[in-house]
């Protein structure tokens, strides 16, 4: 059996259980060495369009880094979340082999499911603010390949969660 990538990759599934409709803040990396270039971001983003598309998830942020992904997503009914992110994965690294260029994902994915009275917007600007954090931009619109960028804003369906997700935490 190959050794782990990470030293704690062996121990991400443990414990992991799907709800439908549950709301997960997912991170998920390249191997170590690998960056994403422009048309694989491209082909990550396309993926997210055809899960959205297909209700495979509802999507509330996510963005995509030059060596990682950040997600925050409900299920849909079809899938579980192994299987989510599987399907997801298949889709972008295809799509990205089309253009002549794989994606090489790390094994696993880092999960956390939003527990009842966490902050969504405390999650969201996590997860938006990454390249302004990383000083990749000075806003997190300007980052191309976000949830916060305008281009992206028809992906997100963040009525789905309900006002209530949305307000700041006190």
């Amino acid at each position: 059996m190959p050794a782990p990538e990470q030293p704690h990759q062996a121990s991400l599934r443990k414990g992991r259980y799907s709800q439908p409709f549950g709301l997960y803040h997912i991170t998920k990396c390249v191997r170590r060495g690998s960056k994403l270039g422009g048309s694989q971001q491209d082909a990550i983003v396309e993926a997210l369009r055809h899960m959205v598309r297909t209700d495979n998830l509802h999507l509330q942020a996510f963005i995509i880094m030059p060596d990682h992904v950040h997600l925050l997503i409900a299920l849909g009914l079809r899938l579980d979340l192994s299987h989510t992110i599987s399907e997801w994965c298949r889709r972008a690294t295809n799509e990205s082999k089309a253009g002549g260029a794989a994606i090489k994902w790390q094994k696993g994915f880092h999960d956390h499911k939003v527990r009842e009275g966490e902050s969504v917007v405390d999650i969201v600007n996590y997860i938006e603010r990454n390249p302004v954090r990383k000083e990749l931009c000075s806003e997190p619109s300007a980052w191309e390949w976000s949830s916060a960028n305008p281009a992206h804003q028809s992906l997100l369906d963040r009525p789905f969660l309900g006002q209530c997700r949305w307000e700041p935490r006190a």
